[in-house]
Formats: C-alpha cells, structure tokens, sequence
C-alpha cells in the first residue's frame, strides 16, 4: 500500500514543515528577540522594537496564509478541471482539502481528496454484503493478519497479486466468473499509476475505491481520463454485481461507520484551524505585553 510515492511525499511534507518553522523560528529571532535585547541593553526608543514585531506578525499572519490561500486555490482549480467536467460539484472538505458530489449513472457519487495525498471515491449501491480488494503487499497482510481475516484465493491468471476478503465466498466466486468483472478489478487495483495504489471495499449500500500515493505534493496529478475511468470502471463493475443472483450471506452498516460518516461531514478543519489560531495569537500577545512591560520597567 505504502510505496515510491507516499513516502516520497511524506518525506517532502515532513521537510516543507520543518523548514517553514525554521523560517519562523529565524525570523522571531531576527525581528523580536534580537531588537528586545538591543533595546534592554540601550537606551534606544522602544519603537525598535515595536516595529519589527509588527512586521514579524504580518509576516506571519498575513504572508502566511495568503501563501498557503493561494497554493490551494490553484490545486482546487486543477482538481476543479478534473472533476466537474464528469458532473461533479466541487467544495471544500475539512477547510484545506476538496470534496465533490453529484450522480454517475444514476449513483451518488461522492470524492473526497485529503491529506498524503488520498483520493477516495464512494459510489452507491443496492448491494448489502462485503468484499475487500486491494493488491497483495506486507503491510495488508500484516493488517489482515491483526483483523483475524484470511483472504480467498481465486484461479483466474488476471487476478493473482490481490488478496480479496468476501462475506460471501460464493457470491464473489459467482460474480469473478464474469470476464468483464475481471478485467475491471486488474484496471482498477493494479494499474493506479500514477497513484502507488488502490483498494475497492464493497460494504453495505457503497464501493469505495480508495487510491494513496501520488507523487504531487500541493498539485496532486490526476489525469482527467483516470478519474473518467475510475468511476466508468466501477459503475460497469456495480452493474455487472448486482445483475448477478444476489449474495446470501448480507450485512449492515456498523454504528462505528455511521459515526465516522458524520464526523466526515462536520466541519473539523475550520473548528480545529479556528481553535489553533485563538491560541497562537493569546499566546504572542501575552509575549509582546511580557515584552513590553519589560522594557518599560528597565532598571
């Protein structure tokens, strides 16, 4: 699951971070630690300071966000072009990352693109049973292995390197008989590029196709026809799934995943980024008056 591309994006995100705080920390040092000494130590106006703290904050505050504001909203424009096209409205999802809905063939289809980068695609269906799909790797093995899940082996040549996880072993046996079904899950699960990869989980009422690992870090690349393919490919696969004699062995949906699904639509980011920001401010503020009161108070 974890390949060339997460890690490599992960690795840029880590050194993007450290080097912005670097950046805040040096400029702090610059602008407000370095005039604090020089007037505590001197006779100079207490504007010295002042100032450059001033500057220091609007740096901050202002260049900031308005840097980050503006990566977004070209990464929203390209991911804009990508998926409106196919129907979809686009909105942001948790504040910094994007989400679309709208109706493929006469499913809700929802996409939700977020941190590492993820984009993950729900589609609807009337199908109440399980299945996991995904390509065989250490980490989906190790995880399988903790869950107490052992995957189905299947005999079809085009299917070897998945690990498939059914509720119902006949139906999936019943459904993989059709050459369509499998030559859209080699398409999907094990051709992602340039994603690292793709697991499908069929659950109650959705398919999810879950993709990790793009190589953009503020621009994520996803060429239109994929994202064109990825929800042709599973509309054709839901079709051909449910046109088959229905599973025996069902299921519904958990309260652990009903509760997951609200908390994906409540508005974390905006509340969480709200809250850092709140204590960012109380807390240079309390700095800037500590400051001040020193220099007042200078012997």
């Amino acid at each position: 699951m974890f390949g060339r591309n997460y890690l490599r994006t992960r690795t840029r995100y880590s050194l993007a971070v450290s080097a912005a705080s670097m950046v805040v920390v040096c400029l702090g040092c610059i602008l407000i630690l370095l005039p604090l000494w020089y007037v505590l130590n001197t006779n100079a106006s207490v504007w010295l300071l002042i100032i450059p703290a001033a500057l220091f904050l609007l740096i901050v505050f202002v260049g900031a966000p308005l840097l980050v504001w503006g990566m977004l909203h070209r990464r929203n424009k390209a991911l804009d072009a990508v998926f409106e096209p196919l129907g979809l409205t686009g909105s942001s999802f948790r504040m910094w990352f994007r989400q679309y809905a709208g109706t493929i063939r006469g499913r809700e289809v929802q996409v939700y693109i977020y941190r590492n980068p993820v984009v993950e695609i729900g589609m609807q269906t009337s199908l109440q049973t399980r299945l996991g799909m995904t390509k065989t790797n250490l980490v989906t093995s190790m995880a399988a292995g903790l869950a107490g899940k052992t995957p189905v082996r299947v005999a079809y040549p085009e299917l070897q390197g998945l690990q498939l996880f059914p509720l119902d072993p006949a139906w999936m046996e019943e459904v993989l008989r059709e050459p369509r079904n499998r030559q859209i899950l080699q398409q999907l699960v094990q051709q992602p590029a340039p994603f690292d990869a793709m697991q499908l989980i069929l659950r109650p009422g959705t398919l999810r196709a879950q993709v990790i690992g793009n190589p953009g870090l503020f621009n994520i690349q996803i060429p239109p026809e994929q994202a064109r393919g990825w929800l042709e490919n599973m509309a054709d696969w839901l079709s051909l799934a449910e046109s088959a004699p229905a599973p025996t062995r069902t299921d519904q949906i958990s309260p652990a995943e009903r509760t997951a699904a609200s908390i994906r639509k409540s508005n974390l980011g905006l509340i969480t980024t709200i809250l850092v920001a709140v204590l960012l401010v109380g807390m240079i503020g309390a700095a800037l008056a500590i400051t001040l009161l020193l220099v007042y108070w200078r012997p």
